[in-house]
């Protein structure tokens, strides 16, 4: 073997490459969705971009928006290093089990909409989409995981 690039094979490596994207969204959820009834989002800080596309999600799969709801939503998103170290002091020497990471350009980022009925107090369902990538997406970066988030619930 020797040491030399094959170059005739490099095009065929950065097209492979390029076809490998994000890991597949994580979603966990419980409770069942409802399908009819008027919702209200609460304004819990959230961005206001990211309560506007759970709105078209939850209108879409048959809610409608309405000041004398049946449904509270509380919206929530996250961004994290996806790994960090953990520090283990020792008597004999203090050392790192794991170092944590230098760039954390790596991130675990995520949505949480919980829905819960105003009559009863009750939360009917909640769910989760997360997904490592690779630096903060921002908005964009929620869309994937709103659209895996509710595509199950919606059936699409």
């Amino acid at each position: 073997m020797t040491g030399k690039l094959n170059w005739a094979s490099l095009p065929a490596a950065l097209a492979l490459a390029a076809c490998a994207g994000s890991p597949e969204p994580r979603v966990a959820s419980t409770g069942i969705l409802p399908t009819a009834g008027a919702y209200e989002i609460a304004e819990t800080g959230s961005p206001a971009e990211l309560r506007g596309l759970v709105a078209q999600h939850l209108q879409h799969g048959g809610l409608r928006a309405a000041p004398d709801a049946d449904f509270l939503v509380q919206v929530g998103s996250y961004a994290r290093p996806a790994a960090v170290g953990l520090f283990l002091p020792d008597v004999s020497e203090e050392q790192w089990h794991r170092s944590p990471a230098r760039g954390r350009r790596t991130l675990l980022q995520g949505v949480i909409v919980s829905v819960t009925d105003r009559r009863s107090g009750r939360e009917v369902y909640r769910v989760t989409a997360e997904q490592t990538v690779r630096g903060s997406k921002g908005a964009d970066g929620l869309r994937p995981l709103l659209a895996a988030a509710f595509g199950p619930a919606q059936g699409s």
